[in-house]
């Protein structure tokens, strides 16, 4: 089961791992940010964007149809 949490920022999948008789759930849960985020973030690192991508084959961003923000920088 996979959900997202928009009040925490959050993906999460809940899955059961291990063989049938001892099967255990596990919550994985991931932090999603905006492209705005991400920027914010890259530049208080001192890194300077230099392309953007929608996933990670490098097709066009387009912040409603893609299904990823992969930014390319470089420390400068």
């Amino acid at each position: 089961r996979r959900w997202y949490d928009a009040k925490r920022g959050r993906l999460n999948n809940l899955a059961l791992r291990g063989p049938y008789d001892k099967r255990g759930a596990i919550l994985e849960s991931v932090r999603a940010y905006s492209p705005g985020e991400l920027r914010t973030i890259f530049d208080r690192a001192g890194l300077k964007i230099v392309s953007e991508h929608g996933d990670l084959a490098g097709a066009p961003f387009d912040a409603r149809r893609s299904p990823r923000c992969v930014l390319v920088a470089v420390k400068g």
